[in-house]
This record gives C-alpha cells, structure tokens and sequence, in this order.
C-alpha cells in the first residue's frame, strides 16, 4: 500500500524536537559526536563497545557528579510479532558465505531484541543498477530501501518526489529518538543528514571519529643508508627518491599506482582517480577550495602535479610499469615492495605491513606526511573519511508502517543496537573480561573456516548494510604502537577538508546536466592524462589543448552543478 507523502510545520517539528530534548541532561548531551573527546588509541581497552564515543574526559567528568541520572527506557519496538522486508546490497566480501541475509546472526538475534523479522531482497555490486531499476519500475516497493541516494536516478530529492521514498520529519522525533539525539550534537553532521528543505529523508550511519589509516610509508632502513631525513616537501621526495636510485639501485624508487591517486594533493588539487574504479564514490576531478569548487584539469597545479610527475618516470624515480602492475590492493603491487625493490609506496591497509612479508631482516618500515610544497603547510586531501557513511535506509511508499520502520531503525542507535551492528553477539564474536575490555574472539581472528579477519568481521557484524553509531577502531584492535605512529603521522599532516563531501546532493536539474557531461569528461581524461606522465603526449605542447576539450566536453557546466549543491549546503 502506498503512503501520502506527509507536510509538517516546522512549528511541528520543533514541538516534536523539543519533547524528546527537554529531559536530557548534561550527561545524556555526552552521547554527541565530539572528535576533540574520542579518543582513537584508548577506546578498544577503556571502553566497551556500547560507548565507542566516550573518552576519559567524559568519565572523569561523570565520577564528579552526586548521583548517576536515570537513563531513558528502552523503546519497545514492537509489542506484537512484526514483519517487514528490506532491498539490500550483499557486501562484496562476505556474499560467498551467506546464502539469505537474514540468516546472518545479527539480523536473528535483532528478530529476538526487537520482536521484528525483516525478510531481504537482495542484489550483488554487479547485479544492483539492474535489481534497483526493476523493483522502482515494478510499483511493489519492500517497506525498507538501502542506499537511495547513490542508487536512485537523482538521488532521495528525486524519489520523494517520484513517492518512492516518504518524507521522515513528522514521524521521526516521536520513533527515532535515539537517532535524531546522535546526529544533533553537531552542527555539520546534522546540516549532512536533512535535505535543503530540513527534511529527514533516510536513516544513515554516522562514524564516531575518522581515523586515517592510509598513506604513504617508507624504508627507513633505506633512509638510514643514505643518510637523510624522512622527507615532507615535494623537493625532498625527488632528494630521497634520486638517492634510492643512485646509491641503493632500486628499481622502483617510488612504486606508483596506475590510477594517478598519489601526490597532486600537495600541489593543493584533488587526487584525480585517472581509472573507472572509484572508492571514494564522488567525482574526485572536482573539489571544493573553501566554498569555491574547481576542477583539476582546469587548474595550474594539476599541470605542475603531472610535469614532475612525468619527469621522475623519465628519470627512474617512479616505476615505468606502473600502468599495467596494478594498485596496491593486488599482490602484483605488494610484491614489489614485500621484495625490498621499492623505497616509498602506498598503503591501503596497515595489516599488510607486518614485516614477515619483507624479505630480509632489517627492514623497519615508517609513515611519511602527506607531501606539501612548501614546509609547514598541510595537505587538504588526505584519507580521512567522511563521518557521513554510505549505509543508509529509507522508508519507501510501500510502507504501511512507517512508525514501526523508524522504531527498528532507531534500535541501531540504542546500546544492544550499537553493539550487534558494530561486533556482533556478545560472547560469540566478542567478549569483555572482568575489567570491561572488550577484544574480538578467535571467531573472528582465527576463523576456522577460513575466513580472514576483515570477511569474519563483516560476517558477524552488520557494520556493513545497517546505519548505527559506527566505531571507527572497531577495525584497530590489532594496532600496537608502530600502527598508531603512521595513524598519527597521516592525520597530524592532512585533512580532507578540500574533498567534495559525499553529504553534498544534486538536485534533478543539477543530476541531469551533472551526468549528460561526466562520463565523456572521464573517458578523455583516462585516454589522456597516463599518456602525458609517460611522455606519449607533449605536456608542453598539447596540454592547453586537452584543457580546451575538457571545457567543450562540459567541464564548466559540472562546476556550477556542483557549486550550486555546495552552496545549498553550506546555507543549511
């Protein structure tokens, strides 16, 4: 049965906003986000997993107080036995162990908790656009939908208007209390998860903290042969790398990825993705300098970024190969540097790093800032990601309980929530001792079926599919001092604050002229710009020119789509 979209007063809402506020107190305030609180090193031994986000600060505070306050009653979800169905995305890495989604122990153990039996329809990354498109042309919606606004042709804006989606904001302060709590606390993660009119229009997942935990590394054993220091400029890359040439006889001085994501950040432009892959799921050829949005083909520094590019793969600094090797997630990347013939190279996943895999035995291996220009300055384009997630849920016209539906997606948000979304089912793929500490159990670390770490988490977990508080170290629990250095080392020198914030929406006019452009502006630039660092194209000569159809092929068009969203956003 399809709802009427419902239209609330903003006099409504804050009615409604005020009665779930009015009780709280300092100490229910505490839940909030607050980066400067979390504390990434101490949270996987002081904390347990129902409080990801709360540090010594907050406990030495609350020590202070005469009487702890009441906490607030669980919200019953359902008073009666409930059904409802969800279409979801079975993640890439776990889909060859799961054979019904809601087998999966976190939704069964949710059914006990919540007295709520969600049935899936379900879709593989390769089979999604097509099962997406049919469900939303078939008018027979599930009551629960993943990922609208990447998966719907003009993202949730476009499906209210279509009624795919319903509108949350009359129901949600009364149903959604535990939620709406969380993404309050601050200002910019709020502004992130409303629509431009203030309409709640999905559920989504929402980080603690971001933790920066890629980057560049280099053989500081290396370093130590020639003598110099762990390099933060440009110019002391090209000094380090020109000394593992010359000196050490490396083949691969600096072991570069094929898809040019690497160092055109520290010219102050974004790290163009020159390959269809794209991880970061927004256009990484536009970023946004302070308000303004720009694009780097159309900026000097871009030209600058592939100029010295160019010339370190003239001059041996980089490896010639690097095109056809692959990225550093494949073995044939890994296996350069695990044999000791590369001196700096990217690390996507610091569990890759223990030094077993290294041929010899004095490797000793650290982090290296993110490059700049200039010492001193600080590059706005590193690996933090946005507190914001890709795992949302939306409550689609076919509903005919949205109430209900809310009050199952607010359960993510409660203690029992939090804890089953993020670890899984205490006592079987976790478990605290005496003290409190929490640690993941052999289950997980030591599969005995086989499944590695990453898969066994993701396994019992639902980290994955479902929106909750999620715990950023809940994949750091294996970090000992080396791991937090590089962690440390990478976020003290970058931000991502330049980035285009996946927050950010186009509206349907935006989408249309957005997507009649991107594709060709892509295609041209994969064609061109590994053709310029190779030396196949004369930068010197020809770069105006590739300028120039990039702006014919609609670059500018893209910009002002983009800066219109930006704008919208910022006046939230």
């Amino acid at each position: 049965m399809k709802r009427t979209k419902k239209r609330c007063s903003i006099l409504l809402v804050l009615a409604l906003l005020l009665t779930v506020w009015s009780g709280c107190s300092t100490a229910d305030q505490a839940d909030s986000l607050s980066s400067s609180d979390f504390q990434m090193k101490t949270s996987q031994i002081s904390a347990t997993p129902a409080e990801p986000e709360q540090s010594s600060k907050d406990i030495s505070s609350a020590s202070t107080q005469e009487a702890e306050p009441t906490p607030e009653p669980m919200m019953v979800v359902s008073e009666e036995p409930a059904a409802m169905q969800m279409f979801v995305c079975i993640p890439d890495h776990i889909k060859q162990y799961i054979n019904k989604m809601e087998d999966l122990d976190g939704f069964v153990e949710a059914e006990t908790l919540t007295n709520v039996h969600m049935d899936f329809s379900t879709a593989s990354n390769e089979t999604l656009a097509d099962q997406f498109g049919l469900m939303v042309a078939s008018g027979d919606y599930p009551d629960l939908c993943s990922n609208v606004p990447t998966n719907y042709s003009g993202g949730l804006n476009k499906a209210l208007a279509d009624e795919f989606i319903v509108d949350l904001t009359e129901d949600i302060a009364a149903n959604a209390p535990d939620y709406l709590r969380f993404v309050s606390g601050e200002d910019m993660i709020h502004k992130a998860i409303v629509n431009d009119d203030g309409q709640y229009l999905a559920v989504y997942q929402v980080a603690s903290d971001a933790i920066v935990d890629q980057g560049w590394l280099i053989r500081q054993d290396y370093l130590d042969q020639v003598h110099l220091d762990i390099p933060e400029t440009i110019a002391e890359w090209e000094t380090v790398l020109t000394a593992f040439r010359d000196q050490l006889g490396l083949s691969d001085p600096m072991l570069l990825r094929p898809n040019l994501e690497s160092i055109a950040s520290a010219w102050g432009v974004a790290d163009y993705m020159a390959e269809a892959s794209n991880p970061m799921n927004y256009a990484t050829w536009l970023y946004n300098e302070n308000g303004t949005v720009k694009t780097v083909f159309l900026e000097d520094g871009y030209r600058e970024f592939l100029e010295t590019l160019a010339q370190w793969y003239d001059t041996g600094l980089i490896n010639r190969d690097f095109v056809s090797r692959g990225g550093e997630r494949d073995n044939a990347y890994k296996s350069i540097y695990y044999s000791g013939e590369a001196g700096i190279f990217y690390c996507n996943n610091l569990s890759d790093m223990s030094l077993e895999n290294f041929a010899g035995d004095a490797v000793e291996l650290k982090a290296i800032p993110y490059p700049v220009l200039e010492k001193g300055q600080i590059n706005q384009f590193g690996a933090k990601r946005d507190r914001i997630r890709n795992a949302s849920i939306s409550v689609t016209t076919g509903c005919s309980d949205v109430p209900l539906a809310l009050r199952w997606l607010n359960f993510w948000f409660t203690e029992d929530g939090v804890n089953l979304a993020n670890y899984g089912i205490e006592g079987k793929s976790w478990e605290t001792d005496a003290a409190g500490n929490w640690a993941y159990t052999d289950l997980v670390l030591h599969n005995p079926d086989g499944m590695s770490e990453f898969e066994a988490r993701s396994y019992f977990s639902l980290a994955d599919t479902i929106p909750t508080k999620l715990d950023p170290t809940r994949e750091t629990t294996g970090y000992g001092d080396w791991e937090w250095s590089c962690v440390d080392t990478w976020d003290s020198t970058s931000t991502a604050a330049y980035r285009l914030s996946s927050a950010l929406a186009l509206n349907e006019e935006e989408s249309e002229t957005y997507n009649s452009h991107a594709t060709d502006i892509e295609t041209y630039a994969m064609e061109n710009l590994l053709k310029f660092v190779t030396g196949e194209q004369d930068i010197v000569a020809q770069y105006q020119e590739f300028q120039a159809t990039c702006r014919s092929l609609g670059a500018d068009a893209c910009v002002d789509a983009y800066q219109s969203a930006v704008t919208r956003f910022n006046n939230r």
